[in-house]
């Protein structure tokens, strides 16, 4: 992390959450990255800028601890995904711009390998690695864009009954092969590299995405700015997947899951496949309200045990 006054040529930007060791093994990585690149013969300009919504469980003690170079930026109530990551945005001064999760850990010379990569790939707009899960195994990041029946049948958790049908099977790219390198419709935000030039032109995040679509949106805008986007599996990223979510109830991520997914296609498909969508999102809050009712009782039943 560097302090130069030359402009960086890497932003890095984490919102955080409720991650503390998550973070810290973030931030960690890629102190790590930027010196497996330097011993590499890279000097890498990086800046790191953490975005803290309203944690209250000792973030900010320890980056400022541990991490004193880090630009630390502290919410007092949890602005969301989209408005955090601007306010990044807001404050970053790299030409390159790496959105990464705080439970995301870029591997070895991952940060300079997608730097070089869209250095060396002008109409490529943005990037995204390969992630593995924690054990190594492969982790699916790629998407086409949803259709009015993909959603519909996600949203119905029908996906879970019927995963090869065809809306489900072209959604999620099941025959895609992760080892080639190639152009697709959206990756994961877990870990994405923007060129900065094209978030001036396309525009940040749409902060009416609190969570959930935020990302699809933005890679629906630089799709339609005739920027590529690629997937570029020499570049490996271990996701802890979901941990910040897992402390929110099901029916809290279902309704918030259902709301961005009715703004997504009002935006990009009109007023009628959302209109539709928001009749179904109704419906499924239903079964989302009966886990959340079944879980909870589950964990009375559990302190009553231990009485």
């Amino acid at each position: 992390m560097n302090e130069s006054a030359a402009a960086p040529d890497i932003s890095v930007i984490i919102v955080s959450w409720r991650v503390r060791h998550l973070l810290k093994q973030a931030l960690l990585s890629i102190v790590n990255s930027v010196e497996q690149a330097r011993r590499a013969g890279h000097a890498l300009n990086v800046e790191t800028i953490v975005v803290d919504n309203n944690s209250n469980d000792g973030t900010a003690e320890m980056v400022s601890t541990l991490f004193p170079a880090v630009q630390f930026i502290v919410n007092k109530v949890n602005r969301g995904f989209a408005a955090a990551n601007n306010q990044g945005l807001a404050a970053a001064r790299g030409r390159y711009i790496l959105f990464l999760n705080p439970d995301a850990e870029l591997i070895g010379g991952a940060l300079w390998q997608m730097y070089e990569f869209m250095q060396e790939q002008p109409l490529v707009g943005l990037v995204g690695p390969k992630l593995e899960n924690p054990n190594g195994s492969l982790q699916r990041s790629c998407r086409r864009f949803p259709t009015f029946w993909s959603a519909f049948m996600i949203l119905l958790k029908l996906h879970n009954f019927f995963p090869n049908s065809l809306p489900i099977r072209r959604y999620y790219m099941w025959s895609f092969k992760y080892q080639t390198m190639r152009r697709v419709d959206q990756v994961m935000g877990a870990c994405m590299m923007i060129n900065r030039k094209v978030l001036d032109e396309v525009g940040y995040f749409d902060e009416k995405f609190f969570i959930f679509f935020e990302e699809v949106d933005l890679c629906k805008k630089i799709n339609e700015a005739g920027y590529i986007i690629f997937f570029y599996p020499e570049a490996v990223v271990r996701h802890h997947r979901s941990s910040a979510f897992q402390q929110r109830r099901i029916l809290w991520r279902q309704w918030h899951f259902a709301r961005s997914s009715r703004r997504y296609f009002w935006k990009h498909h009109g007023v009628l496949p959302a209109s539709l969508l928001a009749i179904v999102s109704f419906i499924s809050l239903g079964p989302a309200l009966i886990l959340t009712f079944i879980n909870s009782l589950g964990v009375r039943l559990a302190k009553n045990e231990n009485l």
